[in-house]
């Protein structure tokens, strides 16, 4: 970043932000043909220079997209190395796991004398599912499941074990990276850390392995009912940047576009006959990586990274002590040997 200069960022504009490369989103009680017209008054004269520098293989100005995947609307092609079992050709996509190939993602440790705890970032990106059916609303009901499910298990816990931490988790699509990606994020006690993680992945592993209880499914299934029922009573007071992030999230992967009405209809189908085994199923396919971390076999993560502090303050002596350094093989070994 240092070393840009004022006329590689002058470059990069000129190439990028021009109306070709935009998509226009308008959101508002007004005649579809009073916004085109609009539009088209705004926008017409502003002169184009063409299609951009491709995006993909060796005539790509940004050989940073090599690693992003291909969107399924007319965008720039992109690729990424998923947690998942390689898809496409080798010769085309980069291969979430293939013969040969590391067991785990890459791995970064920093250490930083402005921090307090310890913070480590377990992330997996997986292709995006479009919401287009009911079937694959189903799916994102059984992410929601999982995940819930999972924060209250690991809170549980690590409360009842006395710990001082918290743990973070999310799937969600990102129109920024173009993929689906996974996060678990863990902030603990410098002194704790390490039982800590131990206690997160254990509890991945057991969702993953062994799945959820029926009595979780019941509750969570009617959790899952009364938020769509809330949403829907909440449709009106949505707020037009909020309408209009969603629809831009659904125009870049392809889903369809419901209401309030309709969402809560499709989940009032569903909710009531998701099964314990296809929670099973949809918890290896988020989290699989950390679960089985390092195992033969296994796609690896897309990065784990760890930062911790230098010093911490030591209770029995009353004075700021220096932290033993953790090297990134350390932190490989560590979540790999979780007993």
């Amino acid at each position: 970043i240092r070393s840009w200069s004022v006329d590689d960022c002058k470059v990069f504009y000129d190439q990028w932000y021009r109306p070709e490369n935009a998509t226009i989103y308008v959101v508002g009680d007004m005649p579809e043909s009073q916004m085109l017209e609009a539009v088209e008054k705004v926008f017409a004269n502003i002169p184009t220079e063409g299609a951009s520098a491709p995006a993909w293989g060796p005539d790509s100005t940004d050989p940073t997209s090599l690693f992003r995947r291909l969107l399924p609307t007319p965008r720039p092609a992109h690729l990424h190395s998923f947690s998942v079992p390689q898809v496409g050709t080798e010769s085309e996509f980069t291969g979430a796991h293939l013969p040969g190939s590391p067991e785990a993602g890459p791995v970064t440790v920093t250490r930083n004398e402005l921090m307090n705890n310890v913070q480590i970032y377990l992330y997996a990106k997986t292709p995006v599912r479009p919401i287009r059916t009911l079937e694959d609303l189903r799916y994102n009901a059984l992410v929601k499941m999982v995940l819930n499910i999972l924060r209250l298990r690991i809170l549980v816990h690590l409360k009842y074990g006395g710990h001082n931490a918290t743990v973070d988790l999310d799937h969600s699509d990102s129109y920024r990276e173009g993929c689906a990606v996974t996060s678990l994020q863990i902030n603990a006690d410098p002194w704790d850390w390490q039982d800590v993680l131990m206690k997160v992945v254990q509890e991945v592993r057991a969702i993953v392995e062994h799945g959820i209880t029926e009595g979780e499914l019941q509750r969570f299934s009617i959790a899952l009912e009364k938020q769509a029922n809330k949403v829907a009573m909440e449709a009106d007071s949505i707020s037009s940047e909020d309408l209009v992030t969603q629809l831009m999230t659904a125009d870049v992967f392809g889903s369809a576009v419901m209401n309030a009405e309709e969402i809560q209809d499709s989940f009032a189908k569903i909710s009531k006959t998701l099964t314990l085994e296809e929670v099973k199923v949809t918890a290896e396919w988020m989290l699989g990586c950390v679960a089985h971390f390092g195992r033969p076999g296994v796609a690896p993560t897309s990065a784990v990274v760890m930062a911790m502090p230098m010093k911490a303050y030591d209770d029995t002596t009353g004075q700021m002590v220096e932290l033993e350094a953790v090297s990134e093989e350390g932190l490989r070994r560590l979540i790999q040997e979780v007993p």
